[in-house]
């Protein structure tokens, strides 16, 4: 469907492209972080770069596309519906999101209180109608509370509580099986030829570099 107005850019291809350009950024930032071991100076201006390049083609692709035409695109997509109610309903983002913003929630109720007050009784804020004077926070807060009310919290406690365990593990529990692993072998390579061990070092080392999921030089 063309734009009103312009005429020129339609909104499927225009967010395929956009879609494209931002995977190819994200990309880039993959590889500077692949080469911070080797030149960090590097890796911190391509990160820069990329940074502001997925700045500056988000304001392209918005004003490009127009936002009330992909307003509108979002709202006829089926697939995108089914997508955010099974995102919504889904345990494990929900734990997730709760670990990473709970602590941020009476922040946020406590603002949007102060809002909501500062609309009733200043006369130059947002006008309400007579449902919205009855809220306590705002109407979008409350929208907020609904989702959150619909969430099974045993469920997502219980998905907190196995995430924050597998955090654990990874975090410290693998740290220290490292430390013992590369002890004991430090004890298996005495008796081995140097040579041999160098040898063993560098193909293991050529192995993970040429990995893609392994960031940095060996």
């Amino acid at each position: 469907r063309e734009e009103d107005g312009g005429g020129k850019v339609a909104v499927g291809a225009g967010s395929r492209l956009f879609g494209s350009i931002m995977a190819v950024l994200v990309l880039i930032i993959w590889v500077a972080a692949s080469i911070g071991g080797a030149s960090m100076e590097l890796s911190n201006v391509v990160t820069a770069f990329a940074g502001t390049m997925i700045i500056l083609v988000f304001f392209i692709g918005a004003s490009s596309i127009g936002v009330s035409s992909l307003k509108e695109k979002v709202a006829q997509s089926e697939r995108f519906k089914y997508h955010m109610e099974h995102t919504v309903n889904n345990p494990w983002l929900d734990s997730f999101a709760l670990m990473a913003f709970g602590v941020l929630v009476p922040v946020f109720l406590a603002v949007s209180y102060v809002n909501q007050l500062t609309r009733k009784h200043l006369s130059f804020t947002k006008e309400l109608d007579e449902e919205e004077r009855k809220l306590t926070f705002t109407k979008l807060t409350h929208s907020f509370l609904r989702i959150v009310g619909r969430w099974n919290l045993q469920q997502v406690l219980v998905k907190v509580i196995l995430v924050s365990f597998a955090y654990f593990v990874v975090q410290v529990g693998i740290g220290k099986i490292t430390q013992l692993f590369l002890a004991w072998l430090n004890q298996q390579l005495l008796g081995i030829n140097f040579f041999v061990i160098t040898v063993v070092v560098f193909v293991i080392g050529m192995l993970l570099f040429l990995i893609p999921a392994v960031p940095g030089v060996p």
